[in-house]
């Protein structure tokens, strides 16, 4: 566990938080094929009401 003083302060972007987050290895695991049990064709689309 790492901890940042002052974390409220600290200015990350959108685009620089997912690409951290995607190079954790806490979610190697999602990359295993096993994993993949989604296809483009499942479901239905998600259109959030605002």
């Amino acid at each position: 566990m790492i901890k940042v003083e002052n974390a409220d302060k600290v200015d990350i972007n959108e685009k620089e938080w997912l690409r951290v987050a995607s190079d954790n290895a806490a979610f190697n695991f999602l990359k295993e094929t096993g994993e993949d049990i989604y296809t483009l064709s499942d479901g239905k689309p998600f259109h959030e009401q605002r």
